[in-house]
């Protein structure tokens, strides 16, 4: 597992983490994590651009093939981060997740060391 914190350049204050974690290294592929904590600090493209330099991280210097994660039905602007960074929906599982009295879709992502080629 290789996990990073975000901190803000100006004051070093911590915004939130960013992990991935190698799911199989002999078909090189990984599952990523992304957490900005306070809602403060989200809208205003700390997501993206953190995911951008994982992905530029795990592609180029683990050379992974695939990286995957889990974003909820009720996080839109996440989803629209991830798709932004390069990763496509590939899946649901349905109304999963419990939250405030309604059930959520986790929705699969990911994305192949040959689309971020492109997308980046």
């Amino acid at each position: 597992m290789f996990y990073f914190t975000i901190r803000k350049r100006e004051d070093d204050r911590l915004v939130g983490f960013i992990c991935i974690s190698v799911l199989d290294w002999s078909h090189r592929t990984a599952s990523l994590q992304l957490d900005l904590g306070d809602s403060a600090d989200r809208g205003q493209g700390f997501g993206t651009q953190v995911l951008k330099l994982m992905l530029r991280y795990a592609f180029t210097e683990l050379n992974l093939h695939r990286v995957t994660l889990d974003a909820f039905e009720y996080n839109p602007r996440a989803v629209r981060s991830y798709e932004k960074a390069g990763f496509v929906v590939e899946g649901h599982e349905r109304k999963t997740l419990h939250r405030d009295g309604n059930y959520w879709d986790v929705i699969f992502m990911g994305v192949l060391r040959e689309e971020w080629e492109i997308h980046r």
